[in-house]
């Protein structure tokens, strides 16, 4: 029981260093890791390198798909060279594996003391912290390693447990998928190959039959990516499958080496924890090599198997595995947010004339498209407060704020147009009809309006603060035009008499929302200045 104990042990000290490491890591790195992707991927083995980089920096391959996926999705990056990438990542995350093959486990509270002295300490200081994670992190996984090997320590001279092993590496295909499953749950094949290496030191598992345990662990590493790709775009899908097709070959050609030579690994330069990870580097340079110079016909391919879908503009692509990073789900979010904007300037304020006009049809598109606009503001919403109860610097979070407060604008102007929309509806219910001169104003008021509602969106999507400022510049203008229209309308009915107060009424309504239009793109401007 005490070793068993010991072992669970081991491996959640193990995971949580991963966890930790993992995370201080990004933290430090995923900002510098995405312009350095974006910028120098200009070819697939140029993507092949970064993805190397980056991965090892980040200590995670997730990260580094979740930004090529972003980067392919936005079209920065072309398939081919996000397959590039991909394939660097899986040699990057060896490079974890290899360093855990020293043995350093007696230093590893050193580095769980510095990583608390930065975290407690150095709390204020964000990058501080993050290096402080990383650090614990570290220790953490040395120490989760050394816990382990105790574990097993007094079972390498117990016949029984190394007889079920020595019965189990007859059959490498179920220990293959042994390891398969235990990544998948673990979501980590480092933490597979790792007691991989510390069952081969005691004994228990022959070199050579740690194959089938790496080739397991690498099939199983790909499903994490698979499982959330299905709730992501179709580029997302085509990198996931593509990420899975290339492991699969490589262990497909590979496993047939195990029958072929029972010495394999114990040619490897090295001690025993060396060789595995060795091993473990060489299968995916191995398919690194197998596919990079075919990239151009594998990108081909998996387009023509997985087309693009005809979007949807109402879909919104996201994904909740975003939300453990923070400034990747921050970048997807100001693009959705940005897709309802032109929604909202496109479909509805520049429809503006033909309701005021009573169009039925064009109404009724109207409204349909608030339905729409409603249920993606509370969908965007959702996802932005996640987004804020996660671990944001403060630069994260004022954007978030900011989205917040934009998407907030954009559904009170879809509300602001239905009610125009409704006024426009109830006029044709009892057979009111606005007088020329009347309509030609709202309609003038409107081209104005429309022009400054779409300026504050051209400003929010380009991020260009002078525009923004040029719609503050034009308020006071737009306020004076209400009062003057509101004079000459009430100075009309004098002169012809008029005492009906039911089109006044409608008429007065009208303006009213026609200026409640702009006020929220007064409000977008003033977020984006952060006038809020």
């Amino acid at each position: 029981m005490n070793i068993i104990l010991s072992l669970l042990g081991g491996i959640g000290i193990f995971l949580y260093g991963m966890h930790l490491l993992s995370k201080g890591m990004e933290r430090v790195a995923v900002s510098k890791m995405k312009q350095y992707i974006a910028s120098f991927t200009s070819n697939r083995y140029k993507g092949f390198l970064i993805g190397i980089i980056a991965t090892f920096f980040m200590q995670s391959s997730t990260a580094t798909s979740i930004i090529v996926i972003g980067l392919v999705g936005s079209s920065v990056i072309g398939l081919l060279q996000a397959f590039g990438v991909i394939l660097g990542s899986s040699v990057g995350t060896t490079l974890t594996v290899q360093l855990l093959a020293f043995n350093i486990t007696e230093y590893s509270t050193i580095f769980i003391f510095l990583g608390a002295v930065l975290i407690i300490f150095l709390k204020k200081k964000r990058k501080a912290k993050s290096f402080g994670q990383a650090f614990m992190g570290f220790g953490f996984i040395f120490f989760g390693i050394g816990t382990m090997s105790d574990a097993f320590a007094p079972l390498s001279n117990n016949t029984d447990f190394l007889s079920f092993f020595s019965s189990l590496q007859e059959q490498p295909i179920l220990l293959l998928v042994i390891s398969l499953l235990l990544t998948v749950l673990m979501h980590s094949s480092a933490t597979v190959i790792v007691i991989a290496m510390s069952l081969a030191t005691t004994g228990a598992l022959e070199p050579s039959s740690v194959i089938p345990v790496i080739l397991g662990a690498n099939l199983g590493a790909t499903f994490p990516a698979i499982i959330s790709s299905l709730a992501s775009t179709a580029e997302g899908r085509k990198v996931a499958v593509s990420y899975f097709a290339f492991k699969l070959t490589g262990v497909a050609l590979c496993f047939p080496l195990i029958y072929l030579s029972d010495n394999l690994v114990q040619y490897l330069p090295g001690e025993t924890e060396r060789q595995i990870a060795n091993m473990h580097t060489l299968f995916n340079i191995f398919v690194a090599l197998l596919f990079l110079p075919f990239l151009g016909m594998v990108a081909a391919f998996i387009d023509k198997m997985l087309p693009k879908n005809e979007k949807n503009e109402f879909s919104i692509d996201i994904d909740d595995s975003l939300l453990d990073y923070p400034e990747e789900a921050l970048d997807q979010m100001t693009k959705e947010v940005s897709k309802l904007a032109s929604i909202v300037e496109r479909d509805m304020v520049r429809n503006l004339p033909a309701v005021l006009q009573q169009d039925e049809a064009t109404r009724s598109a109207v409204f349909e498209k608030e339905k729409y606009v409603d249920e993606a503001y509370k969908t965007l919403q959702n996802i932005l407060l996640k987004i804020g109860q996660q671990d944001l610097s403060e630069t994260e979070s004022d954007q978030e704020v900011k989205l917040l407060y934009i998407l907030n604008d954009l559904e009170h102007t879809g509300d602001v147009i239905k009610n125009i929309g409704e006024i426009s509806a109830k006029k044709e219910e009892f057979g009111i009809q606005l007088n020329e001169d009347d309509l030609k104003s709202l309609l003038h008021m409107n081209e104005q309006i429309s022009q400054s509602f779409s300026k504050s969106i051209t400003a929010f999507q380009n991020n260009d603060l002078e525009k923004a400022k040029e719609v503050l510049n034009d308020h006071t203008y737009f306020l004076q035009l209400e009062k003057d229209m509101r004079f000459a309308y009430f100075n009309n009915r004098i002169v012809r008499n008029e005492v009906d107060s039911t089109v006044n009424d409608s008429y007065l309504d009208m303006i009213s929302h026609l200026l409640r239009v702009h006020q929220h793109a007064v409000n977008i401007s003033q977020t984006l200045l952060g006038i809020v």
